[in-house]
């Protein structure tokens, strides 16, 4: 807990003083991006397929036992740059973001657990879905061809999270059930993030892709990471 306060103390005080260099610059662009894309985690700890267990004696009653999913969900996020010409054609700066990221796993059996032991074949699929605010600092190489900028972004995702819950929906034996759980771990995602920009005038369009190098899987010796490639839009608003 301690590690974690000093950790988000840190980063407050890195943004401020960022913030309060870049915003009083004569040479400062602010851009707003709004993004959408494939998020979906990867590693031998991720998974395709799961199975779901129910049990009333216990606690959460019902739950996937694999949540982390392959396959990609619905995602988007919502970002603010502030960024500094140091020369002509590079570029440093820091981006604010808020993140809604979705994976997925595929449910294709489920366990109850009453008198004795039973297993059904099942149907439906569990959303891994997290919210969290990020800190992105990057820096830029800039080209221009005409009235076009291409700008070649590389730095660094840290993804505080807000919350992050299963969301399960499965039928069996002629039933359904649907079901939500909270899920803690981990608490900060970091992941390196390679972009391109393309720009005329105010208005622009960006292709990225970020790759974490965080495990969400603490519990046994199985690396699971997660994986965003995002497709935006970027106006900019000086």
């Amino acid at each position: 807990m301690l590690n974690n306060k000093f950790l988000k103390a840190s980063f407050a005080i890195l943004i401020f003083i960022a913030v309060s260099k870049l915003a009083f610059s004569q040479k400062t662009e602010i851009n707003v991006n709004v993004y959408s894309g494939l998020f979906n985690l990867m590693g031998k700890g991720a998974t395709s397929t799961s199975a779901v267990f129910i049990n009333s004696y216990s606690a959460p009653a019902n739950y996937t036992i694999n949540p982390l999913g392959k396959k990609a969900g619905f995602s988007y996020a919502i970002e603010g740059q502030i960024q500094r010409k140091a020369t002509s054609s590079i570029l440093y700066g820091m981006g604010f973001g808020f993140e809604m990221l979705e994976s997925r796993v595929a449910i294709d059996s489920l366990f109850e657990n009453g008198i004795i032991l039973n297993r059904y074949p099942a149907t439906g699929h569990t959303k891994l879905k997290s919210t969290s605010i990020s800190v992105n600092p990057y820096i830029s190489k800039r080209f221009k061809t005409g009235n076009l900028t291409f700008d070649i972004q590389t730095g660094a995702d840290a993804a505080f999270n807000i919350s992050r819950e299963e969301e399960a929906e499965v039928s069996y034996n002629n039933r359904s059930i649907s079901f939500t759980n909270k899920i803690n771990d981990p608490v900060i995602d970091i992941r390196p993030r390679l972009q391109i920009k393309t720009q005329l005038k105010n208005y622009g369009l960006i292709v990225g892709y970020s790759l974490g190098v965080t495990n969400y899987e603490k519990d046994n010796n199985r690396q699971v990471t997660s994986s965003f490639l995002r497709l935006g839009l970027s106006y900019q608003i000086k």
